[in-house]
This record gives C-alpha cells, sequence and structure tokens, in this order.
C-alpha cells in the first residue's frame, strides 16, 4: 500500500518508554538523523533526546530544518485513544506475547540458514523493540563505509582511529 518501503523506514518499531536505539553506528545514525516525523512532534523530541549520540558523533553540523507537524483529525485521535486502552488492558498481554512467539518463529524458519550471531544483529523481537535488518543492506552500508574510511585514510595519509 503507498509503497510503503519506498517512502516508509520499517527497520525499527521502538516502545515510547523504551526509545535509544542500541545499534550505534553511521547507518543507524543517519536514519535517525533524517527521519522525518508526520505527527506527535514531543514524541519526536523524545526520541531524539534519547539518541543524541547520532548527532553528536556522526553529524555534529547537521541543522534541523523546521518539521510541520500534521494534525490528525479530533475524531481520528479519539479512535486512536481509545484503541490504545483497550490495548493495554492485561487480556491482550496474552495475545501481544503470542503474536511475538509468531514473529519470532517465523523469522527462525525464514532464516534458518543463518546462525544465532547473525541472528542477534539482524533481528530483534521484544516487547519493547523490534528490529527487522533481514536482507545485509546496513551490513553491506557498513562494510563499504568502513573500506572508503580505509582508502581516505591511506590516501591523505590520516593514521586510522585519528579523530584529528
Amino acid at each position: 500500500m503507498l509503497n510503503s518501503r519506498k517512502y516508509f523506514c520499517l527497520n525499527y518499531f521502538v516502545d515510547a518508554d523504551t526509545m535509544e536505539i542500541n545499534d550505534k553506528n553511521i547507518f543507524t545514525a543517519t536514519e535517525i538523523t533524517y527521519l522525518l516525523p508526520q505527527f506527535n512532534m514531543e514524541v519526536y523530541n523524545q526520541f531524539l533526546n534519547k539518541n543524541k549520540w547520532a548527532q553528536e558523533i556522526y553529524y555534529p553540523n547537521f541543522k534541523r530544518e523546521k518539521v510541520n507537524e500534521v494534525r490528525p483529525a479530533k475524531f481520528l485521535l479519539t479512535i486512536k485513544n481509545g484503541f490504545e486502552f483497550v490495548l493495554k488492558q492485561n487480556v491482550f498481554n496474552g495475545l501481544e506475547n503470542f503474536c511475538k512467539k509468531q514473529t519470532t518463529s517465523f523469522w527462525q524458519r525464514k532464516f534458518k540458514n543463518e546462525g544465532p550471531a547473525w541472528f542477534k544483529n539482524q533481528l530483534q523481537n521484544t516487547a519493547q523493540i523490534s528490529k527487522h535488518h533481514p536482507n545485509g543492506y546496513r551490513n553491506k552500508v557498513l562494510e563499504m563505509y568502513e573500506m572508503r574510511m580505509a582508502k581516505f585514510s591511506k590516501n591523505d595519509s590520516i593514521p586510522e582511529g585519528s579523530s584529528e
């Protein structure tokens, strides 16, 4: 629908109580830095605050442009709030656990030829975070980045690991 893979990054789903992303690398920093919220600027700003490392380490000169927040209609907010209230009831904890187990089981069958280290690095499915990087694109980008940085360091006589 709407070619969601083209317009939306579905790599991470994070719980509002667990917003810090633990994958601290240039790939994830780029995703965080260039994230464009559609609504709820308060949550967006909390997310950026929890992930300050992305801009501090990888994009210290990045100037964030002001984003015009999309305000959902009041009746949509009422429906959303109603669904959230209902789904927070304990009766749905079992359904959440069932869905989480089904997703993990599906991933394990689909990627059965991959080892546990790969699985842990590429996929995560907890109550707080769902991470999905199955095709290795992130790793390819990080490897290419490391190769280019090594080549840059070598060509410009900058010692690897130097921060100057």
